[in-house]
């Protein structure tokens, strides 16, 4: 938890009074406060955060065995399905862990102050928690002169650093607003949040909205809405020209019982670039988890650590496999699955539906993109081919062609040369998709050799769009494996040609030679 940033501890806290309004109003339906209010004031040159909710609230005993349980989460404690029986028979199902949540607050500071009366208890039942840091033992007492202690909880902290500071609360956000901080880490909520900029009058409010019932336009809104912070107001036109394509292109996963766990479209940051990003956001029970270039739109997930910063979807291979397909279509019928799009998404695609389609371009020679038919007929006219890869040469698919890094001067690509174009794609995909799933078996022996034999290098490569050309390559030469690669490894895999201006260094890669028929 200590890695993590410090918003992941506001985005507990909030889970944590979503749920205990939701506890409430499942034992009190016609409960009238049914909300969370979250404030950041400055006092004496210190700055404070304070999360509030009007919900069940905590007596004594949760306090030490649910919240202060720092091995589980408070709602599964015995004692709190003892103390609020009607909460499993009226469906509750709490979307945060409030004994390991709450100890995220100390990524914000070490001096906090919680006050808590249980809804149905008297005021002499308050009781104050207080901590100064996470190694000193806590105090709990009773709220005394304090007057009036509202039923539910408030959670106060003073701010380690300032929010505004580089490493701070707002690092993450866009016009530093605790309004858009919120929006950021919400993306759904069942209870409406109300927050307080400092010095405001008024709060503003993040309306309940529900990612699986939401229509595509309010998805998208929900998502990426539009900015308030000055400067930004021309990006507007590019994020509704993002935003028609959205509606236009994204498709839903959809659970074994046929419920939305996702909204989304393939592929974002190459086709939509500008000023602003339109990364992909993994939910856990609806609130920020983590962000992915590979996407746009929203997929839902599970935590895979504590922090629930970083998650694995909730869908298997086989649905997002088909949300693949469908996006792939889509693509298709839109017009826009042109050379440079098939490249950039060919490893993708090649990872997911295995193996790559015949139409899709993977590769560039001096005549132009390849594909997996066309491999034949250009390695049958030539009797010797060279694989490159790698620095000092660098893609561009837009228009699809090499540069050299440093210069950025455009290279020709010599006449006998391939260049493959396998962009790796981003988590979570990659972790649906590993690009180990399709190795080569028989060649998994090699795997322990404790030198890059050419076996072990085909076990490594076989799956990916090297050993795709590799295959071609054997069928059109009618060679074996081991006659092209072997070769390679007496010489080191140590290869390399001068391209263009013999300036620029020599670019590494792999030669294969056509073996001689018997």
């Amino acid at each position: 938890m200590c890695a993590a940033p410090p918003e992941v501890a506001l985005r507990e806290l909030i889970q944590n009074a979503q749920d205990a309004v939701l506890a409430r109003q499942t034992l009190q339906p016609d409960f009238p406060l049914g909300r969370v209010e979250i404030r950041l004031t400055r006092t004496d040159g210190d700055w404070f955060l304070e999360v509030r909710d009007y919900g069940t609230g905590m007596d004594e005993d949760t306090l030490v065995h649910g919240l202060l349980d720092f091995g589980t989460s408070g709602w599964s404690a015995t004692s709190v399905r003892n103390r609020l029986p009607g909460l499993a028979d009226g469906g509750f199902r709490p979307s945060g862990r409030f004994g390991i949540g709450f100890f995220s607050v100390f990524l914000l500071g070490d001096q906090v102050e919680l006050i808590t009366r249980r809804y149905d208890a008297s005021l002499a039942d308050a009781r104050r928690l207080t901590f100064d840091g996470p190694s000193h033992r806590p105090l709990l007492t009773p709220v005394t002169g304090q007057g009036w202690v509202p039923e539910g909880t408030t959670v106060r902290v003073r701010l380690r650093i300032s929010p505004y500071a580089f490493k701070g609360l707002f690092n993450r956000t866009d016009d530093e607003r605790l309004a858009q901080l919120a929006q950021r880490l919400v993306l759904e909520n069942a209870v409406p949040i109300h927050t307080w900029e400092p010095g405001a009058a008024e709060p503003e409010i993040l309306p309940p909205f529900s990612l699986a019932t939401g229509s595509p336009e309010e998805v998208f809104d929900r998502l990426y809405p539009p900015q308030a912070a000055k400067g930004r107001a021309g990006e507007e036109k590019f994020r509704l020209r993002m935003r028609d394509d959205f509606v236009s292109r994204a498709t839903e996963v959809r659970d074994d019982r046929g419920r939305r766990i996702g909204l989304a479209m393939l592929w974002s940051s190459m086709l939509h670039q500008g000023q602003r990003d339109f990364p992909g956001t993994v939910t856990v029970n609806g609130f920020l988890s983590d962000i992915s270039v590979s996407f746009a739109g929203y997929l839902a997930g599970q935590p895979s650590r504590a922090s629930r910063d970083k998650a694995v979807l909730v869908a298997g291979r086989d649905q997002m496999r088909e949300w693949m397909r469908t996006q792939e279509q889509r693509l298709r019928d839109a017009g826009l699955f042109d050379d440079s799009l098939q490249l950039e998404l060919a490893y993708t695609l090649h990872c997911a539906c295995h193996p790559l389609a015949d139409d899709i371009a993977f590769a560039l020679t001096s005549q132009g993109v390849l594909r997996l038919p066309e491999v034949r007929e250009w390695a049958r006219q030539r009797d010797e081919v060279f694989v490159g890869f790698g620095w000092p040469l660098t893609w561009r698919t837009r228009p699809p062609e090499l540069n050299h890094r440093l210069s950025g001067e455009r290279v020709r690509i010599p006449d006998n040369c391939v260049f493959i174009c396998q962009y790796g794609f981003a988590s979570p995909l990659s972790e649906v998709f590993p690009s180990t799933v399709h190795r080569d078996a028989a060649y998994e022996f090699a795997r322990d050799h404790t030198t890059l034999t050419w076996q072990k290098h085909w076990w490594r490569m076989s799956d990916d769009l090297y050993g795709l050309f590799v295959r071609a390559l054997c069928e059109t030469w009618s060679c074996s494996l081991e006659s092209l690669l072997a070769p390679l490894e007496r010489r080191d895999w140590s290869d390399s040609i001068d391209v263009d201006d013999e300036s620029l260094g020599p670019v590494p890669g792999y030669r294969f030679r056509r073996p001689p028929t018997s």
